[in-house]
């Protein structure tokens, strides 16, 4: 009897509180604290909180949004009604130089409960000097009354921190005639822009491995071309490769003393590559390339025919006029 009076006396309570107007509608909480990797607070950044349902594809959208305050802290309070039950997860991220980091998922204790979720994001340092240039390839390539040349150079950011690049961009020089000046791929973290002569990338990008691959074209008058190839920051090897195979691409053998040039064939899915790769022991600023082979198309051939036509019927005009002179024979 006692038993039965006591699990009387409780469900009566959980009635009566319920009861009261809002009580029911408690907020959910989900709180935590920002912090760098670095063990730095980070005050005042923006975090939201994303709602995912797990459909195909699924669909992510932001619930709310919010600030840290001096300590790093945050916190949500969300309606309960408002909340979907069924197969969806939440999130916690923010964004950081463009790129954004976030918890792994999670479910909302929507019982009166709060849900902690603290979360940590990489630190930020300055400077180039941060970012290693492992290396670089160049794809040359033949088109009409052009060479097409696709720079991919690849980057390894192992610092363990965001690296921003941006007060001083990393510049890469290329030829001032090129034409046609293509990014081909912009990570997030990538702002890139191009002048006569440059190309400036300015990055943000965190810890891992990235790339930047751009493309340009540069005018041929003849069938060989001399280039000045800047070398990316403190780069060790480059590979300079075509899958043309009238096209020959020589490495100044000057270079020699810094590191040895290598030529190489190789398959790429059905296309064959003809590579001179360059090995460097000291850093270089720049390396001297010749492209011979190149194909003249024909309507630059048309005009010094004509000319070269044009001279030899001059030639035998003044030959024959001079024959009838010396014999006194008309033409």
């Amino acid at each position: 009897m006692k038993v039965s009076l006591f699990f009387v006396c409780l469900i009566s309570s959980m009635m009566f509180a319920f009861s009261i107007p809002g009580f029911a509608n408690q907020p959910v909480r989900v709180k935590g604290k920002i912090l760098f990797s670095n063990g730095e607070v980070a005050a005042f950044v923006t975090v939201a909180l994303k709602e995912i349902e797990m459909s195909n594809p699924p669909q992510i959208r932001l619930l709310l949004s919010t600030q840290t305050d001096e300590t790093g802290s945050y916190e949500f309070g969300i309606n309960p009604a408002t909340l979907s039950q069924n197969n969806v997860f939440y999130r916690i991220s923010t964004d950081l130089e463009g790129q954004s980091v976030g918890s792994d998922p999670f479910r909302l204790q929507t019982e009166m409960g709060t849900t902690n979720i603290d979360l940590s994001i990489p630190a930020i340092i300055e400077g180039l000097e941060n970012i290693t240039f492992v290396k670089e390839v160049v794809i040359i390539e033949s088109i009409n009354e052009a060479v097409h040349i696709t720079n991919l150079i690849f980057i390894e950011n192992g610092s363990g921190s965001v690296v921003n690049a941006r007060k001083i961009p990393f510049r890469k020089k290329i030829p001032v005639n090129a034409l046609n000046v293509t990014l081909l791929n912009r990570d997030k973290g990538m702002n890139v822009s191009s002048k006569q002569g440059e190309i400036a990338i300015e990055f943000s990008i965190p810890e891992g491995n990235h790339e930047v691959i751009f493309s340009y074209d540069v005018p041929v008058d003849n069938g060989e071309i001399s280039l000045e190839h800047q070398l990316s920051y403190s780069i060790r090897e480059v590979e300079f490769t075509t899958p043309d195979k009238s096209l020959e691409i020589y490495v100044d053998d000057s270079l020699l003393d810094s590191g040895s040039v290598l030529s190489e064939r190789k398959k790429v899915g059905d296309r064959e590559f003809f590579s001179q790769i360059l090995k460097l022991t000291v850093n270089k600023e720049t390396v001297p390339i010749v492209i011979k082979g190149i194909p003249v198309s024909q309507s630059r051939l048309f005009l010094p025919a004509l000319l070269l036509f044009f001279v030899l019927i001059v030639g035998l005009v003044w030959y024959l006029v001079k024959i009838s002179k010396s014999t006194g024979k008309p033409l």
